[in-house]
C-alpha cells in the first residue's frame, strides 16, 4: 500500500489506484500470511478502512 499507483495497487487506506470505489478489506492486503494467526489485524484494518470511508463520505468525496 502506498500512494504510487506505478508501484503499488492500493493507497494507505486499501483503496484500489485505477477503480473506483474498491476497496479490499481482506486478507489479500496482506503480502503474506505470516506465521501467525492474522484475524484480528484483518479485523482491525477493516474497521480502519471503514472509517477513512465514512470520512470521504462526510465530505462529499467518492
Amino acid at each position: 500500500m502506498e500512494s504510487d499507483p506505478k508501484t503499488s495497487v492500493l493507497d494507505k487506506n486499501c483503496k484500489a489506484h485505477d477503480l473506483e470505489n474498491l476497496y479490499v478489506t481482506d486478507a489479500s492486503f496482506m503480502p503474506t500470511g505470516g506465521s501467525v494467526p492474522y484475524t484480528w489485524t484483518i479485523y482491525a484494518n477493516s474497521f480502519r478502512v471503514a472509517d477513512a470511508i465514512k470520512e470521504q463520505l462526510k465530505q462529499g468525496q467518492s
